[in-house]
Order: C-alpha cells, then structure tokens, then sequence
C-alpha cells in the first residue's frame, strides 16, 4: 500500500497483488495442515 501512496502502484495492480498474497497463503496454510495432519496420524500409530 505504501508504493500506492506514492504512486508507484496502481489500484489495479494492489488488488492483483493482494489476491496472489491471499491464494498463497490459502495454498501453504492447507499445506501446513496436512503435515499436521500426517504427524499426528503417525503420534498416534505409537
């Protein structure tokens, strides 16, 4: 947001940003819970 106050971002270009920032984070926080997941399952085995 700070590039957009200085004017070197458009609106358009923000929102791509922040949309490709949001997917990221879906795609790894969903990683990070499957490897929850497969550790907990393999606790458990013991």
């Amino acid at each position: 947001k700070k590039l957009q106050k200085d004017a070197k971002l458009t609106e358009d270009e923000l929102r791509k940003g922040e949309q490709e920032t949001q997917k990221l984070t879906e795609q790894y926080g969903q990683k990070i819970d499957d490897v929850i997941k497969k550790k907990e399952q393999e606790i458990m085995e013991v």
